[in-house]
């Protein structure tokens, strides 16, 4: 693993600029939420773990996230404080020139990175009356296209506790013409209030506007989503109780997408009987409503179950029934939906096994409401970990799913539509000594639709090992490759597989710490992506390369001086248009008080 010295200073360099590492158009904070997902979903995630035995966490080195497979992404944590325990003020700022020619608007894809004198990041921790009570107030990049601002503080012991922030990010849909830049500006506020050690309640709040531009003729969207959230929870009787409301409210100024909003209420108890069994009862009602239509419902039931069989033996049980009362879609629709799951685990010696079986079957209004099919899914999953003599892992998951009854499509062609078999599978082998250590990671997934003879499959391979080269030098490097396959019953050209573009990326770093004073990091990342790309079209064959020189020296009187040099290159051999060159070089300087 990289040293913690390492981590400190990439992740500062992250927070301040694009130039070491593009943001999603979705700002990430510590506050961010998915609301129209959550809301939609009418579905009350089980809590079954609150009575499962503590188990630890695999340890997993880094890997790209592309080959992490089905796993959720985890969840954005506050930023830590660079304040020391006696400083209240802590100021960095710097200067920014980026060195650019060709596509500005590709540059500025996902964020516009500072430019000029900026505003780096300035924190004040004001000193309260309890050690037990803070407050922390954040600004980054202040009069820059990307800003962030935040506060968050805690009182009488950590009972209440609010935060809030307010961010904007500016940026272009790739456009070889002139273009108007994108807005994504975001406010969020939360506040928690603990009624008993354990029984709290909280509010959450969040808005997002965004005025998107796109290339000619897409049109122009000038969209806002409005979510609230209120939860009362804890502790009740022998078990847990939750109780939810949210709303969302979406529209669309420019008209291009229908308004619509949406409220849930949410119910649950998990009721522990014993230390070893926990059963949860929990229901949802969603009514989604759109100007000029009738309303639609979304209610769910769900029974779940999690027993400890044994010491080393776990139990979980899950029935759900939703029932959907879609009158806002116009053609097929789900009225209905069943689904049972089990999942058995066994612990032995310093092995993991775990296997699982998921029903589902569905209610399906055709595309011409004349008739109801009933398409059921079944997928079997497995996964298996543990210890390859005393200095390797190995982790191999996977699962396979099946459509029996597939529906019928409403089209000349009466051949279903979906994917009739979907297969994944995922081995992970990682570990080593103590200054060297590594990871390999193979992946393969495979849709197939067998009644139109149709399959996308994607390999995957990573290599990635981290060297301790000294006390003071430390050299990273990882590889990973992908690689896209498609086929269909067409034989006219062009085919499937000609829009199924393969790609490669590299990552060197090297980190070399100069005493305790001085710091410097060397970093190459390169990429490749290329078809055959018949209809010649953009992002089908591209290459880059970024290097990024940083530099770090703290002066004995406690204040950091910060050097960045990065000379980036963007080249797409079919859009020219869209070619970059840049030697982005900041400087950053920063103080505590």
């Amino acid at each position: 693993m990289r040293t913690v010295q390492t981590l400190i200073l990439i992740a500062a360099l992250v927070e301040a600029s694009a130039f070491v590492q593009a943001q999603a158009q979705q700002p990430s904070t510590p506050d961010s939420v998915n609301p129209k997902a959550d809301i939609l979903n009418g579905e009350n995630k089980s809590k079954q773990a609150a009575t499962k035995k503590s188990k630890a966490a695999n340890s997993s080195a880094p890997v790209t996230a592309a080959v992490q497979g089905e796993a959720d992404a985890p969840k954005p944590t506050p930023p830590k404080s660079k304040l020391e325990p006696d400083d209240n003020i802590y100021i960095e700022t710097g200067y920014v020139d980026w060195g650019l020619s060709g596509n500005q608007s590709k540059f500025r894809q996902y964020a516009t990175p500072p430019r000029g004198l900026f505003l780096r990041d300035f924190r004040f921790a004001p000193q309260l009356r309890s050690p037990s009570q803070n407050a922390l107030f954040e600004l980054r990049g202040i009069g820059q296209d990307d800003y962030l601002a935040s506060a968050r503080g805690t009182w009488e012991y950590g009972r209440t506790q609010a935060s809030g922030f307010l961010s904007r990010s500016r940026f272009f849909d790739p456009s070889s013409g002139a273009i108007d830049q994108s807005t994504w500006q975001t406010e969020s506020f939360r506040l928690k209030r603990a009624i008993r050690p354990d029984f709290s309640l909280s509010f959450n709040a969040r808005s997002d506007s965004q005025q998107l531009n796109y290339q000619i003729p897409s049109p122009r969207l000038d969209q806002n989503t409005d979510y609230w959230e209120a939860i009362a929870g804890g502790k009740v009787g022998s078990g847990f109780a939750r109780v939810s409301f949210s709303n969302l409210h979406y529209t669309d100024e420019t008209q291009t997408l229908q308004n619509f909003g949406a409220q849930k209420i949410g119910l649950s108890y998990l009721w522990n009987p014993t230390k070893a069994l926990g059963i949860e009862l929990a229901g949802s009602h969603v009514i989604i409503q759109q100007p000029t239509m009738p309303s639609s419902h979304i209610d769910t039931m769900s029974l779940g179950g999690d027993m400890a069989l044994g010491a080393m033996t776990d139990l979980t049980l899950i029935l759900q029934h939703r029932q959907m009362g879609l009158k806002t879609v116009q053609n097929a629709y789900a009225r209905n939906e069943n689904t049972g799951s089990f999942s058995l685990s066994h612990h032995f010696n310093s092995w993991r096994a775990q296997l699982g079986l998921r029903l589902q079957s569905d209610e399906r209004v055709n595309g011409t409401q004349t008739n109801v099919d009933v398409p059921k899914w079944s997928t079997l999953d497995a996964r298996v970990s543990g210890k390859l003599g005393k200095l390797l892992k190995l982790t191999v998951r996977g699962y396979t799913q099946s459509l029996n009854t597939p529906p019928p499509s409403v089209l000349s062609d009466p051949r279903t539509l979906y994917w009739t078999n979907r297969n994944f599978l995922q081995a992970r082998l990682e570990g080593g000594s103590t200054n060297v250590n590594g990871y390999l990671v193979y992946t393969y997934r495979v849709n197939r639709n067998s009644e139109r003879s149709m399959d996308v499959t994607t390999e995957q391979v990573t290599l990635g090992s981290n060297w301790q080269i000294s006390q003071n030098m430390n050299l990273f490097a990882e590889i990973h490759h992908e690689n896209w396959t498609g086929r269909t019953d067409t034989v006219d050209l062009p085919a499937l597989n000609n829009f199924l573009p393969d790609s490669d990326t590299g990552v060197v770093e090297l980190f070399w710490s100069l005493g305790r004073r001085a710091s410097i990091s060397l970093n190459y990342t390169g990429f490749a992506a290329y078809n055959d790309n018949p209809l010649l079209l953009q992002n089908g064959n591209t290459r880059g390369s970024f290097v990024t020189l940083s530099t770090h020296y703290r002066f004995p009187a406690g204040y950091d001086l910060g050097l960045i040099v990065a000379p980036w290159t963007y080249r797409d051999a079919v859009a020219s248009p869209l070619n970059y060159d840049t030697t982005a070089f900041m400087v950053t300087g920063s103080a505590r008080f």
